[in-house]
């Protein structure tokens, strides 16, 4: 995806899933013994495999529907704050080693975030936006594809692949 493909991107259910999809591996599942029922499965650390929003109730008869239950990252600061943890905790990207901080700035009713590579003394990404929510999670995601006008990273970083 590229930068003008993030930055033009809504705050909603498709940046949600984008979200879901990089930094949670999510996908849809079927449920086994349950035909035709679906739940968003994805990589949590250790317990590795669990559903979303903590529970099986979350079945959905369509894969499209069980994507409705995920966390609103582009629209719940709460949710989106995990994302800039998730960034804080990766230490290598595009086979470099990395020290990021995510740095909000708040000004006359706009955002603006950016993912600093501390480490390398390089701003990876800056979005800003009249959403913090919505900043962090365009923020992150071109942090990831390796900066504003960086290169694709070369899968998910090991901290997703334990």
């Amino acid at each position: 995806m590229t930068e003008q493909e993030i930055r033009s991107r809504q705050p909603g259910p498709e940046l949600d899933r984008l979200i879901a999809e990089t930094f949670y591996n999510a996908r849809p599942c079927a449920i086994e013994g349950r035909e035709g029922m679906f739940v968003i499965i994805g990589d949590f650390g250790p317990n590795d495999v669990r559903p979303f929003s903590g529970g099986w109730y979350d079945m959905r008869s369509t894969e499209e529907k069980a994507w409705e239950s995920i966390p609103k990252y582009s629209t719940n600061i709460s949710v989106a704050m995990e994302v800039a943890e998730k960034l804080q905790a990766i230490e290598e990207l595009n086979g470099k080693k990395v020290r990021l901080m995510v740095k909000i700035t708040i000004l006359r009713g706009r955002y603006q975030v950016a993912v600093i590579d501390y480490l390398n003394e390089v701003s990876l990404s800056e979005v800003i936006t009249e959403s913090g929510p919505e900043a962090l999670t365009k923020a992150a995601l071109l942090a990831l594809r390796g900066g504003n006008r960086g290169e694709p990273t070369q899968g998910m970083p090991a901290l997703w692949l334990r």
